[in-house]
């Protein structure tokens, strides 16, 4: 073992996390559950969704069986709605292409929809002990600090050298102490902004500590800009019943909304009586959203595929929609004419 690996086990089995809920009665099912969820996620937001999720579907057989609907109501609120639909396909991938038993290689991890090369070492590293380098963001940030990566860590050659460098780290002798630890560090110890360089096993000999650039590296990739996109969104009310129908594409799919127009003057065709509600904004990664909703009442609607009382809307509703409802729920409890 490298004196790097070693210095991060030590480290890990002293101050690391060891009681993370994907820890307790690890498995792979677990393992690669809590890593699809914490790509993008913060832990201190995965754990109540995750302890949700695995208390419905403790097992690889029970997601595969799971309606769409159940699903996107574990996932709602942790974004990145794909993440949770390729968690599904992977698992009924594993029920049909490999009998039920999660598959043990890498090279079989990464035919699963959504497990990538990184995802795909997590898995065997802290599940099934094997040595399998990972390149997850926080690792990344390890790994240009202490060898001094100036480049950005976006670009392809920067990419496969820190691929090498993720190699030349590894530990054979305890793999999931290691694997647990450079995340850790990456997580707790050398943050993206004020790492805390004095608590890290690594400092005496990490480049960018010696150098004092802890503050410019890794390099800032270069923001990708989100482009502005109106959205128009008419809520039908029938009674006190929300229309709504899923998604099948595009954002939020398999989600459920009131309709959704890209253009104004197409809603006020279909709904000549509808009322304007006050604009807002709400921001995707890749997305600037103006919404602007409207309500109509109405007797019944061909386009409406769901109804929910206002009140008591159990159908996973993505965030960017819950403004709009909040309005329209704060004109019935105040009694605005909406009609």
């Amino acid at each position: 073992m490298s004196e790097f690996a070693k210095q991060v086990v030590k480290w890990q089995k002293q101050h690391g996390r060891h009681n993370l809920p994907w820890q307790i009665n690890r498995s792979p099912y677990s393992v690669w559950v809590s890593e699809v969820m914490l790509q993008q996620t913060q832990v201190q937001t995965v754990i109540p969704y995750y302890q949700r999720f695995m208390t419905t579907c403790p097992t690889v057989d029970s997601l595969a069986q799971l309606d769409i609907d159940t699903l996107m109501q574990l996932w709602q609120g942790l974004g990145y709605y794909s993440r949770a639909r390729n968690l599904q396909k992977a698992a009924q991938m594993v029920m049909t292409d490999y009998n039920g038993v999660f598959p043990n290689t890498r090279e079989d991890l990464m035919t699963l929809p959504g497990i990538g090369r990184s995802t795909a070492a997590a898995i065997m590293s802290l599940a099934y002990q094997v040595p399998d380098a990972i390149l997850d963001g926080n690792v990344k940030r390890v790994l240009c600090r202490y060898h001094g990566v100036k480049s950005n860590p976006k670009d392809k050659y920067t990419i496969e050298r820190l691929w090498a460098h993720a190699e030349e780290h590894l530990s054979s002798d305890d793999p999931q102490a290691y694997t647990q630890g450079i995340m850790d560090l990456g997580a707790n110890i050398c943050k993206r902004s004020k790492p805390v360089c004095s608590l890290c096993p690594l400092h005496e000999s990490c480049y960018a500590h010696e150098h004092q650039m802890t503050h410019d590296i890794p390099a800032k990739s270069p923001k990708v800009k989100a482009k502005p996109k109106d959205l128009f969104v008419i809520m039908c009310l029938k009674d006190t019943q929300l229309g709504l129908v899923r998604r099948s594409q595009s954002i939020w799919a398999g989600l459920y909304t009131p309709l959704i127009y890209d253009n104004h003057n197409l809603l006020l065709q279909d709904f000549p009586q509808a009322k304007a509600l006050a604009k807002y904004q709400h921001k995707l990664t890749h997305l600037n959203l103006t919404i602007y909703p409207f309500v109509a009442t109405v007797k019944s609607c061909d386009k409406i595929t769901h109804w929910q009382d206002i009140s008591d809307i159990t159908a996973a509703i993505p965030t960017g929609m819950i403004p709009a409802i909040k309005q329209l729920y704060a004109c019935i409890q105040e009694d605005n004419d909406i009609s």
